[in-house]
This record gives C-alpha cells, structure tokens and sequence, in this order.
C-alpha cells in the first residue's frame, strides 16, 4: 500500500463502512479536500450517517489530513471530465502532489486513467490489506461483504477477490 494517498468521498465512506479504514490507516495516510470533507462529515452528519463522526474522529487524530486543492485545476478537471466537485478536487491534489488516489466513482477512474493518476478502489484497498495480513479472513469477508452492498464493483472483480480471500 501507499505511505500517502488521495480519497474522494465515495471511497472514504466505503472503507469506513467496510471497517478497514482502520487497518489502512495503520499504515497509510489520507489526504482529502476540502469538499471532500464536507461531503463526508458534514452533509453526512445531517444526514445521521454514523460513519461520519467515525471519519471526523480519524481527521482530529491527524490521520486524515484535509488540504485544499488548486483551484485552477480543480475547475479544468470537473469541466474537462464533468465531474462533480469532490472528484475534481481530489484529481487536482492527487495530480499536484503527485500521489495515488482511492477513486470508487466511475467518471473519476476514466480522468484519473487519462490524467495517468494511480488509482485504486476501496475492494482493492481490501485485497491488498488481507494479502499484507493486515486484516484476517472474517474481517476480509465480512468487510468484502459490505463493499458489496455499498459499492458498484463488476461481478468478475468481486469473484477475483473472494476467490484470492478463500484460497488463504
């Protein structure tokens, strides 16, 4: 895994509801926007998704770092790509500080592989965490589990990480 990586808001919300931001953070640091941060904390907080509070308690513990994105390239990117404003600025961070990003949302992936962004989605943080031994199998399975009821992630990829966790 990364030493440092850029979320978008999808893939935030999905780590923490599989219960493996934890792990991931044993040995990763997050950095995030600042709309990324309202997407994920505040409006979910409205919202009384509990996964919020546990994302803003790992934010005050200095584990995810919220920085702000350029401007100028956060605007090109969300036009360029039409996409929203969480996923531009998370492009533009990624891109200006030159780390990987965790990008669950589809028209992020497509800019990221364009914009030759490395990228990986949260089923994928999982597989890596498991092969690590930074997570057992119950919680591989289980957090694979509710990756799967909060994620969009194609049938032939679900299968290829169940597989590589029931084979161990």
């Amino acid at each position: 895994m990364y030493h440092k990586i850029v979320a978008d808001s999808s893939s935030l919300i999905l780590l923490t509801k599989a219960k493996i931001m934890e792990s991931l953070l044993k040995s990763t640091k997050i950095i995030i926007s600042r709309k990324v941060y309202i997407e994920s904390v505040e409006r979910s907080k409205e919202m009384g998704y509990k996964d919020a509070y546990e994302i803003e308690s790992y934010i005050n513990k200095k584990k995810i770092e919220i920085k702000s994105a350029p401007k100028s390239k956060m605007e090109e990117y969300e036009e360029m790509f039409k996409i929203e404003r969480g996923e531009g600025e998370s492009l533009a961070l990624a891109s200006e500080l030159k780390l990987p990003m965790i990008c669950d949302d589809k028209r992020g992936i497509n800019a990221a592989r364009i914009l030759n962004i490395k990228r990986v989605s949260a089923i994928i943080v999982l597989e890596t965490l498991y092969k690590r031994k930074k997570i057992n199998k119950k919680a591989a399975l289980e957090a694979l589990n509710k990756l799967i009821k909060n994620g969009w992630y194609k049938q032939e990829i679900i299968d290829s990480v169940k597989e590589e966790i029931e084979k161990c």
